[in-house]
C-alpha cells in the first residue's frame, strides 16, 4: 500500500509539473494510434479472481482472402489461446470493437459482428448490429484448469449474406506453435533485419545494412527496388528452407501496393510458396527476444526505444513462458538522447552543420544522420562532468523534449526544424544553441566546448536517474525478480546499464542486439518459441563472398606482388601467428566464421591492437573516427579482475565497469575519460578461438587483453565480405594482416 500511495504521489506531482503541451502531445499520440487500428479488432483477455490480464496469446489465423495476411477481412477470423495460467473460475471476454473513423455509420448499415466461444463442450456466441453497439462481449466460463478456446470473430450481414466486402477487421492475437514450424522473422524499418527461425531455433539471422553496405539500411516503400531488393536478402536469409509463416514488425503505414510487392518477394525468394502472414508488435518482439534469452526464470523486463507501432517503451514480466504488461511508458527516452547530439560542436558539427547535412533530404539520410547520434553522444559524455544546478533541466529534456525541441530527425517534412516553446506553441524560426542553453546557469567561466562536454555528461546522468525513477518500485515491491533485461535501442547505454546493476544490485542483461535490428528474432520467436537458450552472439551469416575467397585472395596478391604474402595454418598455427604480430604493433582485422548478430563487433569481423600509447589514435585513424571516442577492450575472462575494479559478465560489450590501477596505468588505451570501458569478456564456451588469441597474447604482454573495434571503412556497418576486409587492408597504411578462417594475408 505504501509504494502504491507513493507512485500515486509522485504521478501526481509529476502531473503537476507537466506543461499543457505534453498532455497535448500525448492526446495526439492516443488518438494516431487508435486511427491506425483497423476498422474491427478481436481483443481477449483473461479474468482471474481479483486481476484482469491481457493475454499475449497464441493465435492461429484462418480464412485470409486471397492470400492476404496483412488484413482480415469479412470472413471468420479463428484464434485459438491456451491459457497458460491456472485462474480461478471467472470469464474469457471477446470484445469486437468499433473504432471511430475509420468506418463511416453507412458502409456498416445492415452488417453484424459476431464472437464465438468454444471451450471444451462449452459453447457461446453473440451478434450485434454493428450500427447500434460499439463492442459486444461473449463470456464463457473458463474452469479452473488451464485449457484451449477458439475464439472466432466475424462480420457479416445481417441477412446471412455474408456480403461485407469493404469492412475489415484487425488481428490482436498473436500466433504460436499451433501451426507455425518454419518462421520468418522480418522488420523492414531502419536496421532492418530477417530471421529464420526452425522449430524455434534461430538458424540465421541476416542484417540488410551489411548486405547492401549501408549503415541502419531500412526498406522503405518509395523505393522502386523494394520487392528484388528483399528477394535477393531472403534468398540469402531462406536457402534450402522453406518457412510456412511470416511474423513481421509493421513499420509504418504501409499502401497496397507495397504490402502486394513485399508479399510476393518473400513468397518468391520461398521457394514459390506463399506462406502465413501475422502481425505482431514492436515492442512485444523486442520484450520476446529478452524473455527467452536472458539467464533467469523471473526477470523484470525493460523495453524502450524511439518509438514503434505500439508506443516508446512497456515494462513487461514474466507470466509462465510469456508476456505480462505492466506498465506503457509515456517518455520518448530515445528520441530526447539523440537530440542532445543535434546541438553539441564535437559530436555533429553543432546544429547548423547538422541543419546544412541533414535538413530537407531524402528519408534515408535523415536515418542515417539521427540514428549515429546517441552512441556519439554517450562516448562524448566521458568528457565532461555532471552539473547538478543543470540536472532538473535535464531530466525535463529526457521526458519532454517532443515540446520542448521539435527537431523530427525521423519525420521527413519540408522544414524539419520547427521549434516549440516550452508550452507546445510552435516558433515562427528554426531552433538554435541558445533555445537549449537558455535554461542552463553558468556561474563560471567555461567556453563553450567545456559547457558542450557539462551538458551531455549531466543529460546522461539524467537518462540515468530517470531510467532508475521509472524502474524502482517495482523492485520496492519485494516481487522475486532475479534480474532485469533491458532491450530496445535504449538498452544500448552501457553506462546507464553499468548504473542501474549498481543501484539495483540486480544482475542486468541486454542481448547481443537490443536494437531494431533484433525485432526479427522476437517476431519470429512469438509464433515458435525456443526449446531452450542458445547464445545468438554469432547468429549472423558466413562471409556473403565465402565461395569467391580463393579468387579475391589471388587479384589482391597480384595486383600487389611485392608486398603480399599469404599463409594458410592450422589452427593453433594461426593463433600464435597472429599473437606474434599484435604484440609486435600490427593491427588485424579478422573476418572469419559467422559474424556477429548485432551493433558491436565481436572478434568476428573485428580491427584488433594491443592496447599500447598510440594504438587508439591509429584505430581511429584507420576508421576516421573523432579523437575522443573510445576503444573497447577484449578481455579473457580469466583477467577480468585484474582489469576492472568489478567482475563484469559481459560478452557483448553491454555494460562500463571502471579499470582498476595497475591495468589503467598499464593499458591506457582502452581507458576512457572517466576512468571506465566497455569491455567484451570472453570465455572458452563464447568463442574459443578468440579465447584461445587472448591466452596466448598474455602470454607475450602479460595481459589477455586487446583493443577490439568493428571491422568496417568510414562511414560503413561493420563488414561481411572478402572483398570488403582486403580493400580495408590495401587502403590502411596503419594495418597489417586480414585473418580469414585458416589463412592470413599479409
Amino acid at each position: 500500500f505504501g509504494v502504491a500511495s507513493c507512485r500515486r504521489e509522485a504521478a501526481g506531482s509529476d502531473r503537476r509539473r507537466t506543461p499543457p503541451h505534453a498532455f497535448a502531445a500525448r492526446r495526439r499520440r492516443n488518438t494516431a494510434m487508435r486511427l491506425q487500428n483497423l476498422a474491427f479488432a478481436c481483443a481477449i483477455t483473461a479474468a482471474a479472481a481479483q486481476d484482469t490480464i491481457q493475454k499475449h496469446l497464441v493465435a492461429k489465423i484462418e480464412g485470409l482472402v486471397d492470400g492476404d495476411a496483412f488484413l482480415m477481412k469479412t470472413r471468420p477470423l479463428t484464434l485459438a489461446l491456451e491459457l497458460l495460467d491456472a485462474p480461478a473460475p471467472g470469464s474469457l471476454a471477446v470484445e469486437v470493437y468499433r473504432t471511430t473513423g475509420e468506418i463511416e455509420t453507412r458502409s456498416v448499415e445492415g452488417h453484424e459482428a459476431c464472437a464465438r466461444v468454444v471451450c471444451g463442450d462449452q459453447v457461446e456466441q453473440r451478434c450485434v448490429s454493428i450500427a447500434e453497439a460499439q463492442s459486444i462481449k461473449v463470456y464463457t466460463l473458463t474452469g479452473d484448469k488451464p485449457g484451449k478456446c477458439v475464439i472466432t470473430c466475424w462480420i457479416g450481414s445481417a441477412d446471412g449474406s455474408n456480403d461485407a466486402s469493404s469492412l475489415e477487421a484487425r488481428v490482436l492475437g498473436r500466433g504460436d506453435e499451433l501451426a507455425a514450424k518454419n518462421v520468418l522473422g522480418l522488420w523492414l524499418g531502419h536496421d532492418a533485419s530477417a530471421a529464420l527461425v526452425i522449430d524455434g531455433r534461430v538458424e540465421r539471422v541476416i542484417e540488410f545494412e551489411r548486405f547492401f553496405e549501408v549503415r541502419f539500411f531500412g526498406l522503405l516503400c518509395e523505393s522502386a527496388t523494394r520487392g528484388e531488393d528483399l528477394e535477393r536478402v531472403l534468398r540469402e536469409a531462406l536457402r534450402e528452407y522453406v518457412v510456412d509463416h511470416v511474423s513481421w514488425v509493421p513499420m509504418w503505414p504501409v499502401d497496397d501496393a507495397c504490402k502486394r510487392d513485399l508479399r510476393s518477394a518473400v513468397s518468391r525468394a520461398n521457394h514459390d510458396v506463399a506462406p502465413t502472414w501475422v502481425e505482431v508488435d514492436h515492442h512485444a518482439s523486442h520484450a520476446t527476444l529478452v524473455l527467452h534469452d536472458a539467464p533467469f526464470s523471473n526477470p523484470l523486463m525493460l523495453s524502450f526505444d524511439g518509438g514503434g507501432n505500439d508506443g516508446v517503451g512497456f515494462v513487461y514480466e514474466r507470466a509462465n513462458d510469456t508476456l505480462r504488461t505492466l506498465e506503457k511508458i509515456e517518455y520518448n527516452f530515445g528520441a530526447s538522447y539523440a537530440k542532445l547530439g543535434v546541438f553539441l560542436e564535437e559530436v555533429s558539427g553543432g546544429i547548423d552543420a547538422y541543419r546544412r547535412r541533414c535538413a530537407n533530404r531524402d528519408y534515408s539520410t535523415i536515418l542515417r544522420c539521427a540514428l549515429g547520434l546517441a552512441g556519439k553522444v554517450m562516448g562524448y559524455a566521458g568528457l565532461g562532468r555532471v552539473r547538478d544546478e543543470w540536472l532538473e533541466y535535464a531530466r525535463h529534456f529526457m521526458k519532454y523534449s517532443d515540446g520542448l525541441i521539435r527537431i523530427a530527425p525521423m519525420e521527413r517534412i519540408d522544414e524539419p526544424w520547427l521549434g516549440r516553446d516550452e508550452w507546445g506553441e510552435p516558433w515562427e524560426r528554426g531552433i538554435t544553441r541558445d533555445d537549449v542553453w537558455k535554461h542552463l546557469p553558468v556561474d563560471d567561466a567555461s567556453n563553450a566546448t567545456t559547457l558542450d562536454r557539462d551538458w551531455a555528461a549531466t543529460a546522461q546522468r539524467a537518462f540515468e536517474l530517470e531510467v532508475r525513477a521509472l524502474l524502482e518500485p517495482y523492485f520496492l515491491t519485494g516481487a522475486p525478480y532475479d534480474g532485469l533485461a533491458m532491450t530496445g535501442g535504449c538498452a544500448l547505454n552501457v553506462i546507464a546499464n553499468s548504473y542501474l546493476e549498481r543501484v539495483f544490485a540486480v544482475n542486468v542483461y541486454a542481448p547481443p542486439h537490443p536494437g531494431d535490428g533484433g525485432l526479427s528474432v522476437g517476431a519470429a520467436w512469438q509464433l515458435r518459441r525456443p526449446a531452450s537458450r542458445k547464445p545468438l552472439q554469432h547468429a549472423g551469416p558466413a562471409l556473403f563472398d565465402l565461395d569467391s575467397l580463393e579468387a579475391h585472395i589471388d587479384a589482391f596478391s597480384e595486383n600487389h606482388t611485392e608486398n603480399v604474402r599469404v599463409r594458410r595454418l592450422d589452427e593453433d598455427a594461426l593463433i600464435e601467428a597472429v599473437a606474434d604480430a599484435l604484440a609486435g604493433g600490427a593491427i588485424i582485422g579478422v573476418a572469419r566464421s559467422r559474424t556477429e548478430f548485432g551493433p558491436r563487433a565481436l572478434g568476428r569481423r573485428s580491427l584488433l591492437a594491443v592496447p599500447v600509447v598510440g594504438a587508439r589514435h591509429a584505430m581511429n585513424v584507420v576508421k576516421f573516427r573523432e579523437w575522443w571516442r573510445p576503444c573497447a577492450p577484449v578481455v579473457a575472462v580469466e583477467d577480468a579482475l585484474r582489469v576492472f575494479t568489478t567482475l563484469p559478465r559481459s560478452p557483448y560489450m553491454s555494460f562500463a565497469p571502471k579499470l582498476t590501477a595497475a591495468a589503467a596505468a598499464a593499458l591506457p588505451d582502452i581507458v576512457h575519460f572517466d576512468g571506465t570501458a566497455r569491455p567484451q569478456t570472453v570465455a572458452p564456451t563464447d568463442d574459443a578461438w578468440l579465447h584461445k588469441l587472448l591466452l596466448a597474447v598474455k602470454a607475450r604482454t602479460g595481459w589477455a587483453v586487446l583493443i577490439n573495434t568493428s571491422f568496417n571503412a568510414r562511414g560503413k556497418p561493420i563488414l561481411n565480405t572478402a572483398r570488403e576486409a582486403l580493400a580495408l587492408l590495401r587502403d590502411s597504411p596503419a594495418m597489417s594482416a586480414v585473418v580469414f578462417d585458416d589463412r592470413v594475408v599479409e
